[in-house]
């Protein structure tokens, strides 16, 4: 899941790169779901998008402020997931306006992967958090 910690290790491969940026429960629903019935890909998406933001949300309601996901974390996942579900999912690249083959999904998922930690890491840096005075 999210940690708000800035940039990640640019060791990483950029699927999981970008697959930090959405929930883990998200990811497996989804592969599940689209497995399941791939005829339903574009549903299972949609679904699998609002489920994502909406299990940050649930996992993080009761977390101290210093540690609950930032505002922009929501964003950051809702523009994550569909870069990395057309990647894993060629039935969905496939259903997309102007068919998006393999090669430009995993371009445009690369472009996010750069752009969505970066995004992170300065928003991180833009808007420290305030620690409570003891």
């Amino acid at each position: 899941m999210i940690d708000g910690g800035g940039l990640s290790n640019s060791s990483d491969p950029y699927l999981t790169r970008l697959a930090k940026y959405v929930p883990g429960e998200a990811t497996g629903l989804f592969l599940l779901l689209s497995a399941i019935k791939p005829s339903w890909v574009e549903g299972t998406a949609i679904g699998c998008l609002a489920f994502s933001g909406t299990w940050i949300w649930f996992t993080g309601r009761n977390l101290h402020s210093r540690v609950k996901p930032r505002r922009w974390n929501y964003f950051l996942s809702a523009v994550a997931f569909p870069f990395w579900a057309i990647v894993v999912s060629p039935d969905l690249a496939a259903k997309l306006p102007g068919s998006i083959d393999h090669a430009t999904a995993t371009y445009y998922m690369v472009v996010a992967a750069v752009l969505i930690p970066a995004l992170d890491g300065y928003l991180n840096d833009r808007f420290p958090r305030l620690l409570p005075h003891r």
